[in-house]
């Protein structure tokens, strides 16, 4: 069997860019959550019901959620998912012959050819590759494997063909403590908020033009919309576990031999601005 090698890959070729975007997509994107929810964009409000029944809350929406956001998620699943590729690529370069790197293109294996690393490892197999795919093999990116790893593969493909939506959801009130209420927030039950949307069930002791006066501000967690497979999956934490297994699996190669270390300081970062 031909030998090849090649001096081994910085890590910011090897796809450590790509996860530093990443980091810095999910960043931007939770000081723009963060300062939506110092603006109170979300309130309920009482629609009275006739004389003895307890009145409805219905959401009232202050400020729309930026469209954009989605966007930031998707660039960031992107660049996450791209950066294996690009990682496998550096790692298994030198096993390839030199006359055929050029378009060399292969995958940071997923689904069946993740299931199938076992009897591939049972074949003639080139060093670097044989370590880079028993990390493969521990990473089981595949459903019913690392299900962490399993969505961001699946997100990434389907952000190929539609932008994730996010969503506002219920997760919590803050009521006035000065008023005397007595209010039905079922938790079990999270709705997306929209505007005119009903919220829970309001009772009170004050006289019903005082009731008319009540709004109750509404906490809210920042969700997948209709993306699968993410629907209802709340969005930072998401794109920490995601960003956390691909960092994890960055280190492997590192530790493996496979492709350098990052920079100290963060010198990957551009300081120009």
């Amino acid at each position: 069997m031909a030998e090849y090698s090649s001096a081994m890959t910085d890590w910011d070729i090897a796809g450590g860019l790509k996860v530093q975007r990443a980091k810095d997509h999910i960043e931007d994107l939770a000081a723009r959550i963060q300062s939506f929810r110092e603006r109170h964009p979300y309130c309920a409000v009482v629609k009275p019901n006739p004389k003895g029944q307890p009145n409805e809350l219905v959401f009232r929406v202050r400020e729309e959620m930026p469209t954009i956001w989605g966007a930031i998620a998707a660039d960031a699943i992107h660049n996450l998912r791209s950066s294996l590729d690009l990682l496998w690529r550096a790692a298994t370069i030198g096993d390839v012959a030199p006359s055929r790197r050029e378009g060399h293109r292969n995958h940071f294996p997923c689904g069946s050819a993740a299931k199938n690393l076992d009897a591939r490892l049972r074949g003639a197999v080139k060093p670097a590759t044989q370590r880079a795919m028993h990390i493969a093999k521990q990473a089981a990116m595949y459903e019913g494997g690392n299900d962490h790893l399993w969505n961001l593969h699946c997100a990434w493909d389907t952000d190929k063909h539609e932008m994730p939506i996010l969503a506002a959801v219920r997760g919590g009130t803050t009521p006035p403590e000065s008023r005397a209420l007595h209010l039905i927030w079922p938790p079990a039950l999270a709705p997306t908020i929209k505007e005119g949307a009903s919220a829970g069930w309001y009772f009170s002791m004050m006289v019903a033009d005082a009731v008319m006066d009540v709004e109750i501000e509404v906490a809210f967690d920042v969700t997948f919309g209709e993306s699968r497979p993410l629907k209802g999956k709340e969005v930072l934490t998401t794109l920490a576990t995601f960003r956390d297994e691909v960092e994890r699996i960055f280190k492997a190669f590192v530790v493996a031999g496979l492709v350098g270390p990052p920079p100290e300081g963060g010198a990957h970062r551009d300081r120009s601005g």
